[in-house]
């Protein structure tokens, strides 16, 4: 074998590979967790999500009876399909769930459907992770984020039970043929600012006395 030979010249520098701009791959990465993450609300008032999401299942809004001081406090959307395990017959001395009605009587932009029971869908938004309902606003913080829907907050009367506040959908629907029933159960009334007397604390000018507060389920 003979002796090695000389080390060969450099070559010439082969062409530049496809560039992937930053934001390219932040918005993938984005899009992968928002696949595998994703998040759930429930649209309060209606059995549909929006465009903007998928129906996980459409139910009934249910909770404690309004002039009962036990049993749970937050509301629930309840499945038009319960399973039941091993139950124990007849009434027992426990938590109740009732079923739920819009107290709207003087409040026209849902008068229409006072007394009725108040239906609710559960929904999920696969490619956005973060969930924000805002009191007070009826849009979202930014342009960044997507409005699922808006409405009117709503809870419990003053004078009964305190319940969770939720965003009620502004076009909200009841079960057909209930807003003749007044069976009561978990009661929704619109929510309203108080402002500028003692124990009043909320800012006059940007709330008014008396007015509905409006709100906004939002995503990003």
């Amino acid at each position: 074998m003979g002796t090695p030979g000389r080390k060969g010249d450099r070559g010439m520098q082969g062409p530049i590979g496809p560039q992937i701009e930053i934001s390219e791959i932040v918005q993938s990465v984005r899009q992968e967790i928002g696949n595998v993450s994703g998040t759930v609300y429930v649209r309060w008032g209606r059995k549909t999500c929006p465009d903007t999401a998928q129906l996980v299942y459409e139910g009934i809004a249910g909770g404690g009876r309004y002039e009962h001081k036990g049993s749970g406090g937050n509301h629930q959307c309840l499945p038009l399909n319960p399973i039941y395990d091993n139950p124990v017959p007849g009434k027992q001395s426990v938590g109740l769930m009732y079923g739920s009605e819009y107290q709207t009587h003087d409040f026209a932009p849902l008068s229409a459907i006072r007394n009725g029971a108040v239906i609710c869908a559960v929904c999920r938004v696969p490619t956005r992770s973060t969930l924000l309902m805002i009191p007070a606003r009826n849009e979202c913080p930014s342009d960044e984020w997507t409005r699922e829907y808006y409405g009117y907050l709503m809870s419990a009367s003053y004078t009964h039970s305190r319940s969770q506040f939720v965003c009620m959908d502004r076009h909200s629907e009841a079960t057909p043929g209930s807003t003749s029933r007044n069976d009561n159960g978990a009661l929704f009334y619109p929510v309203e600012g108080r402002c500028g007397g003692s124990g009043e604390p909320l800012p006059c000018g940007p709330y008014i006395d008396g007015n509905e507060l409006t709100c906004a389920v939002c995503t990003i």
